[in-house]
């Protein structure tokens, strides 16, 4: 995790480097390059979930049959995560 002004972080894969990023609310979450900023800043929610800084938020969540997401904020426990 790289922590950044203003409580945002990048989560960032200890073997590889690459990030974990967003491209927006509904969309699939993806890992890459740390390079830039853009989609690639989440801070902590309410009730162990992570939201994403990019194009009004969406928290990170276990889509299950589609992998990991970012949807509406609402509590389930596939958007509950924490340090291990």
């Amino acid at each position: 995790m790289q922590s950044k002004p203003g409580g945002s972080f990048k989560l960032v894969n200890q073997q590889t480097g690459q990030c974990l990023y967003c491209n927006g609310l509904g969309q699939a979450v993806f890992v890459g390059d740390c390079a830039q900023d853009i989609g690639r800043l989440w801070h902590a929610g309410s009730g162990g979930s992570l939201v994403s800084d990019y194009y009004g938020g969406g928290c990170l969540d276990l889509g299950m049959s589609s992998g990991l997401i970012t949807t509406g904020c609402g509590g389930e426990a596939s958007q509950r995560w924490s340090r291990a």
